[in-house]
């Protein structure tokens, strides 16, 4: 297979409109582009996410953050019914936000997302918290109400943060405060991103796959995982000679990481063992 050929122009359209939403701070932008929404797909979403705004707006400007919670919990999950997908969780349209606004489920990023959407274009602030294996959110100003929108947005404590992270780690992660740091916009969707890889990998789907792979590479072309990871899949799909050519440069861009050392090693091992033609 040949990895070039399964990039298209409408990925590099996808590119582009992703950075320049990115550059902008516009997070439903770059999830939309990032899945590379249809149109009508990405209108009926932002007419969606409009009328929840206006919604949450209806409800009162009180800044008691608990209150705010309320409002996003009773427009986003009692009327909305935006909650997680406990059946089919690797399901793609989970890391969608098309998807999710419109069948009302999908990963705790995402949903995350729509909150944090909603929030910002409602006045109310509300920022992602990415814990280990599990990813929450803010609302209001200072340490504000934690929720946990998979959960249909219930109500977290510090404390339930902890467990949460023991639980889901089993206890091999210690706990510590910054875990609850707020989640910038680009490692928001760095993080989407590579759910969507897990997803498409679990499915089988390799132009998918390499597509999102090549996509997070581009988008975020200083950070060396995910260049090596675009040469892993390229190599998983059998394009050898781009994955070759992906781990040099690695090598050749990032040559003080210990990344290296994985690229360098799989180069080799490539090069002892060329792909043989037919």
């Amino acid at each position: 297979m040949h990895g070039e050929s399964l990039w298209t122009d409408a990925d590099e359209f996808a590119l582009r409109a992703a950075r320049a939403a990115l550059d902008a701070g516009d997070l439903a932008g770059a999830l939309l582009a990032i899945e590379s929404a249809a149109p009508a797909a990405a209108a009926e979403t932002h007419r969606r996410i409009t009328a929840w705004t206006a919604a949450v707006q209806a409800l009162g400007a009180d800044q008691n953050p608990q209150y705010q919670a309320a409002a996003l919990r009773h427009v986003l999950v009692e009327e909305g019914g935006l909650t997680g997908d406990t059946e089919a969780y690797y399901d793609v349209r989970n890391c969608c936000l098309s998807a999710v606004v419109e069948r009302g489920r999908g990963m705790p990023i995402l949903l995350a997302g729509v909150w944090m959407i909603v929030g910002a274009r409602a006045g109310v602030p509300v920022s992602g918290v990415g814990l280990p294996g599990h990813f929450i959110a803010r609302v209001g100003h200072g340490e504000g109400q934690l929720v946990d929108p998979f959960a249909r947005g219930r109500p977290l404590t510090a404390g339930h943060c902890r467990s949460i992270v023991k639980q889901l780690t089993d206890g091999r992660i210690e706990w510590r405060d910054d875990f609850l740091e707020p989640t910038r916009i680009d490692d928001l969707v760095a993080r989407v991103l590579r759910n969507m890889q897990i997803c498409h990998q679990r499915a089988g789907s390799q132009h998918a796959l390499y597509r999102t792979a090549r996509l997070t590479a581009r988008l975020y072309p200083d950070r060396v995982m995910f260049q090596l990871i675009h040469a892993q899949v390229a190599e998983l799909i059998e394009a050898t000679p781009l994955a070759m050519a992906l781990y040099t440069e690695v090598i050749a861009r990032f040559p003080d990481d210990k990344i290296v050392l994985l690229a360098r090693r799989r180069l080799e091992q490539l090069e002892e063992d060329p792909p043989l033609v037919h």
